[in-house]
């Protein structure tokens, strides 16, 4: 029951650019969350997990869908945030 518990409220935890090797990959699977969440809690729950990328998650901008959303907008089951690190080109 624990789970199916679990992968009921699950967020996917889309990584690009640096972030992916920060996070240990391209996706986070996050687990055991108290649905609806804040993406800014997501955030923060990702950053503890991965100490390394905490400046970069807190620098980087975050998609649903295709759309760039505040930190404030809450997530809800089956939902897909992509996290986009700021880039500096040349």
């Amino acid at each position: 029951m624990d789970r199916l518990a679990n992968e009921n409220t699950a967020i996917t935890v889309e990584c690009c650019g640096v972030l992916e090797e920060l996070c240990g990959g391209p996706e986070c699977q996050l687990t055991s969350l108290d649905l609806p969440i804040p993406i800014s809690a997501v955030i923060d729950r990702l950053a503890n997990e991965h100490p390394v990328a905490r400046d970069m998650l807190q620098r980087s901008a975050c998609a649903v869908g295709d759309r760039i959303v505040s930190r404030e907008r809450l997530l809800q089951l089956q939902e897909r945030l992509v996290l986009l690190p700021p880039v500096s080109g040349g």
